[in-house]
């Protein structure tokens, strides 16, 4: 009991042992502990040491000199520096408005390049000082190879509908705003970047795509935003408009392109008795039972015994010259090469799972080659991830049809042999 009667004192240390382990995951405020009904001391001076670099990035002045000088060092032309018809940093925050209207724009020359680029300090100068120039570089870099750029513009007391100003006197058919965004108590120096196709004064904000939460190392890192506006430009110019029609395709692509993990796997103990069998009998099939007498054994065929039908689905080609993690390079070939089939109707059933082939003592199924051996196949099974779902839609397996006509699967990207204890502890055996 404490000394005012209040009850039992937590145990503050486990309490904070298990906060430090999440605050590694987050940047919010979490797990700050008190001190009797108050907040500790410590914590209230973090909370007013943010707040105060917060107000100091919303009011500190652009470093105008040194973001021109490190933006003309870029070689994408000689910056313009405009401002809106906010007078002061004092009128911008109070009249909104006026930060989205220029008040001179005689300064930027009509370039007719395909993109250009405007940094406005926004409510954040001190992001735009920290990070406009390397992620302008990063933007370059990338967009640089397949578009024109104009001479980027500076933009002072600006809003992002300033851009739209701006881009039309560019007279570039795509500019992207790169301005400061909002500070909060976790981040003081964050950058937004907001693209508009066709930009003219006048549109809304449906018209445009924004990309927010650029500041590395914390935030999103340069070269990942320069890959999502690259997307996005290419999209609205197939598309011909930017904003709520267009989507970010940058994840998809990149999902698509991913190999996902083999359907089909098998430990080491499997791969040994496959290579005696393949000895004795020659090149080797497998196929996944869906029951009948043999259960739901894997059943071992010689290669071509087993009649496959045209919807019969092939999980993958086990490789027995792979070693136990090793990734494979190409497909195996002769009789190093071990494909394992499944029905179509039974696949529908655990397309869900990852089968891995591994051996147990007892007597295999009647047909199946292993019968004699004093050891059967057995199938275990993990339960695929949504993300490897995901992965999946993207690259839905051969059937027999495709595979008779020459279809041939996807050299995996993960290894095809785990290790015995591996296979065991991860997985369950399939009934």
């Amino acid at each position: 009991m404490t000394g005012d009667g209040r009850g039992p004192v937590p145990d503050e240390i486990g309490a904070q042992d298990l906060w430090q382990s999440l605050r590694g995951s987050t940047q919010a405020r979490i797990g700050l502990g008190r001190s009797g009904d108050a907040q500790r001391t410590q914590s209230v001076l973090e909370f007013r040491a943010a707040h105060a670099l917060a107000r100091d990035a919303v009011h500190q002045p652009l470093d105008l000199a040194g973001l021109t000088s490190q933006v003309a060092a870029l070689g994408l032309g000689a910056p313009a520096v405009v401002t809106s018809q906010a007078s002061s940093r004092s009128e911008y925050l109070r009249r909104p408005d006026l930060g989205r209207l220029p008040a001179d724009l005689s300064a930027i020359s009509a370039s007719g390049a395909e993109l250009g680029f405007v940094l406005c300090d926004g409510l954040s100068p001190t992001a735009l000082t920290q990070h406009g120039a390397g992620l302008l570089a990063a933007l370059a870099a990338v967009l640089g190879k397949r578009y024109t750029i104009a001479p980027p513009v500076i933009a002072t007391e600006a809003r992002v509908a300033l851009g739209d100003h701006i881009g039309a006197a560019m007279g570039v058919q795509t500019v992207i705003v790169l301005i400061g965004e909002r500070p909060g108590l976790s981040v003081a120096a964050s950058v937004g970047m907001y693209l508009t196709h066709l930009p003219r004064p006048g549109r809304p904000d449906a018209d445009r795509n924004c990309v927010s939460n650029v500041h590395p190392p914390e935030g999103l890192a340069y070269t990942d935003a320069a890959r999502v506006i690259a997307g996005l430009v290419a999209g609205a110019r197939q598309l011909g408009r930017s904003g709520v029609d267009l989507k970010d395709t940058s994840r998809t692509d990149s999902l698509a392109a991913r190999k996902p993990q083999p359907r089909v796997v098998a430990t080491v103990a499997a791969c040994d008795l496959l290579r005696t069998l393949r000895d004795r009998n020659g090149g080797l099939m497998l196929h996944q039972s869906g029951g009948c007498c043999d259960g739901s054994s894997p059943m071992c065929y010689l290669d071509g015994e087993f009649i496959v039908g045209d919807r019969d689905v092939l999980l993958g080609i086990l490789d027995l010259a792979a070693e136990p993690g090793e990734t494979p390079v190409a497909l195996p070939e002769g009789a190093d090469a071990v494909p394992v089939w499944i029905s179509g109707p039974q696949f529908d059933a655990w397309r869900h799972t990852q089968l891995i082939l591994d051996v147990v003592p007892g007597r295999g199924g009647g047909f199946s080659l292993e019968a004699p051996e004093g050891y059967r196949f057995l199938t275990r099974s993990r339960v695929f991830g949504p993300a490897e779902l995901a992965e999946f839609d993207a690259a839905p397996p051969l059937v027999g049809a495709e595979v008779e006509a020459g279809a041939r699967p996807p050299v995996p990207a993960f290894p095809v042999v785990v290790a015995d204890g591996e296979a065991a502890g991860a997985a369950c055996a399939l009934p």
